[in-house]
């Protein structure tokens, strides 16, 4: 169902895992999810007409892979988001209205990549420190403005996911030397650091 000419649609296909519905640029809102429960990945990316996602989508409880990135008209997450207890891959990037993160987003336990570059988020919600099984966090790109640490320094708050993030994106974030986490040596399980475009020495 890639790059389809709809603009909403039903949807009840009890047996479905995957749901490719990538680069329909007419699709302007997503379908009630309660007939798909068994959705294990859903790729909408390159919507660049969706600006309404069904709270229904809490309900895909085998939900493992959700690609919303590209999406440039999407300006919230419904807070059921955060009832999706399977979810291992959320991508948002390029989703440049996208403003915030639903609060709760610490609830996704199983949430191992969030990819968030290039959106309109100001600061990421405090509950992102729930997030132990978090390994990727890219929060890079222009749009992003990091969030203010207790330093008042002008970064993300990673300190509590140290052990745990093996890939960490800040790229494009305007950040000095000074804006460097005092405690980014402490990443005991960080792979691969990406802080390319910043204003450094």
């Amino acid at each position: 169902m890639r790059e389809s000419d709809m603009q909403e649609f039903g949807l009840n296909f009890q047996c479905w895992k995957k749901l490719d519905l990538s680069d329909s640029k007419r699709l302007r809102r997503t379908p009630n999810f309660n007939g798909s429960r068994s959705l294990e990945t859903l790729w909408l990316h390159g919507c660049s007409s969706l600006t309404e996602i069904h709270p229904s989508i809490g309900n895909l409880d085998r939900l493992i892979d959700l690609d919303f990135s590209g999406c440039k008209k999407l300006t919230d997450l419904p807070s059921s988001i955060c009832r999706l207890k399977s979810l291992e891959t959320l991508d948002i990037c390029r989703c440049s209205s996208l403003q915030t993160l639903p609060v709760d987003l610490g609830d996704m336990r199983c949430l191992k990549f969030l990819a968030a570059s290039d959106t309109g988020i100001k600061q990421l919600p405090r509950s992102v420190e729930m997030l132990k099984d978090l390994k990727n966090l890219d929060v890079g790109g222009k749009y992003i403005e990091a969030k203010r640490s207790f330093s008042r320094r002008r970064v993300p708050r990673i300190q509590s996911l140290s052990t745990f993030l093996s890939c960490l994106v800040l790229k494009n974030c305007g950040f000095s030397e000074a804006d460097i986490p005092r405690d980014i040596g402490s990443l005991s399980s960080l792979t691969y650091l990406d802080m390319s475009g910043n204003s450094f020495l």
